[in-house]
């Protein structure tokens, strides 16, 4: 089965973020391959109904379990996952090359 993307965007009057969820399909691990809030939607609860739309997409389609990826030094992020019930899995190196 082919990987279904989706992006779930969320407006209020001045708020605006977007989660982009990723389904692996029945059984298989899918994920929420990235989520940004605009900085006046921050601390108004933006982040946590957009993680909760894209939960409540993906689980409807039967994966095993759910992923994501956060900068460990996003800590507002942080608390929204673990709250959601996502669990520390392991570490993660990001790499860049300089190009300019």
């Amino acid at each position: 089965m082919q990987d279904e993307r989706i992006a779930i965007t969320a407006f209020r009057e001045g708020e605006e973020g977007v989660i982009h969820a990723v389904s692996g399909g029945r059984g298989l691990t899918s994920r929420l391959a990235g989520m940004g809030v605009a900085p006046g939607a921050r601390g108004k609860a933006a982040g946590w109904e957009l993680l909760k739309a894209g939960v409540r997409h993906l689980k409807g389609r039967g994966p095993a379990n759910i992923s994501l990826t956060v900068d460990s030094e996003n800590r507002p992020a942080r608390r929204i996952y673990e709250r959601a019930g996502f669990r520390h899995g392991f570490d993660l190196f990001w790499y860049e090359l300089r190009l300019v």
